[in-house]
């Protein structure tokens, strides 16, 4: 199940969230030109790896999926509570931040300056 877009630069890297097969660890997926960043064994972990690094991950038998975009709600419900939370982390953390008073200045009515 791959859910990276190919468009992808060849030179610059990305992140991408990657589901590993049950039992499979994560050193034997990622390649050696990519670098993991997090992971939540035994199942998660978010790797930056370029384009090329990206393929190999699609084609490790040992990936059941990458998601460069946000993992699918029918994904979510196929997981555990902790590994449904971190990859919910992983949907949150790429939509942008609203926050009360953004870009106002500080004394703007309403608002206390920090």
């Amino acid at each position: 199940m791959s859910r990276v877009p190919f468009d992808l630069m060849e030179s610059s890297p990305s992140e991408v969230l990657v589901e590993l097969q049950p039992g499979a660890a994560v050193e034997d997926a990622v390649p050696p030109q990519a670098q993991i960043l997090q992971r939540l064994p035994p199942r998660l972990a978010i790797v930056a790896a370029d384009a090329e690094g990206i393929r190999a991950l699609e084609s490790s038998p040992a990936v059941a999926a990458v998601f460069a975009e946000d993992v699918p709600s029918e994904a979510l419900e196929q997981f555990d509570q902790v590994t449904r939370a971190f990859a919910a982390g992983w949907n949150e953390r790429r939509q942008p931040k609203e926050r009360p008073g953004e870009g106002l200045a500080w004394d703007t009515p309403g608002y206390e300056a920090p």
